[in-house]
């Protein structure tokens, strides 16, 4: 996430001994340019099967990191725009200072209440490898250790692997751009699933300085690795937004806020993306 998954990682074996110290240092660093306080987008996903679009979305999307414990308690709220049918659902996510969720939820107008999410509740992602998952950040999951193994001018390759049993994924080759100094993005990440297998590719384009030392991607696409599949999906970003954390949040990024079927307090529509 992210944009879209943004998360601590983990190293892998045969780098050379002290490597590690740097890729820890790089990621620290991109640790708190992904940690805004508050940070809200209007996203459009286009999923494609081939070349083929199948599925069309538009959805509000706000993050909110504050302090908790000894770590940062993270908060997620998807609010959807388009299309029609799933204009009055509503997801909010809290996952607490070790990265466990505390609440997992999905609001429907044809229910008028929450529920928890599972599989079921994902077919809004029909032909894509999208989950929930993968529109969080996740960067402050435990579990994660990671190696530089390769540098080429501002351009870090770090591959990640986690320790004991993985939640989604196993194994992770990222590349970081050193956008400006000390100030560091990701390029591209490559997934690999529980099993060790290839899963997935995310890239990230032309990134746009927000506010302080934050950079958001305006673009990213993702591609199945999987051979038994064939899909791509599309993310653009529009209206980003990154603050500090204001007296209404704490009202907003809660399952109360939710439950009184309000939309997210951010604009977005269609004509962002002409």
């Amino acid at each position: 996430m992210i944009g879209l998954l943004f998360t601590v990682f983990l190293g892998a074996v045969g780098v050379v001994q002290g490597h590690d110290i740097e890729a820890g240092k790089i990621m620290l660093e991109l640790q708190k340019q992904v940690l805004a306080p508050v940070a809200t987008s209007c996203v459009e996903m286009k999923i494609f099967d081939e070349d083929d679009l199948k599925r069309k979305l538009l959805f509000r999307r706000g993050y909110f990191y504050g302090p908790s414990g000894d770590g940062i308690k993270e908060k997620i709220f998807i609010d959807f725009v388009y299309p029609p049918e799933l204009s009055k659902m509503k997801y909010f996510l809290v996952e607490d200072e070790n990265g466990n969720r505390e609440k997992e939820l999905l609001w429907t107008s044809s229910q008028r209440r929450t529920r928890r999410i599972n599989n079921a509740n994902q077919s809004w992602m029909q032909a894509s490898d999208y989950y929930f998952y993968d529109l969080l950040d996740h960067i402050n999951e435990k579990g994660w250790e990671y190696f530089l193994t390769d540098k080429k001018g501002n351009i870090f390759t770090i591959e990640a692997k986690f320790i004991g049993k993985p939640k989604v994924y196993e194994r992770l080759i990222i590349k970081v751009e050193e956008i400006a100094p000390g100030v560091f993005v990701y390029n591209e990440i490559v997934f690999y699933d529980k099993q060790g297998d290839l899963s997935k590719k995310e890239r990230y384009f032309d990134f746009k300085h927000i506010w302080d030392i934050y950079y958001r991607p305006n673009w990213m696409i993702m591609e199945s690795l999987n051979l038994d599949q064939h899909s791509k999906t599309e993310l653009r970003f529009r209206r980003w937004q990154v603050r500090p954390i204001k007296e209404e949040d704490g009202f907003v990024f809660q399952d109360l806020y939710l439950k009184l079927e309000k939309d997210f307090p951010s604009q977005c529509s269609e004509k962002d993306f002409d």
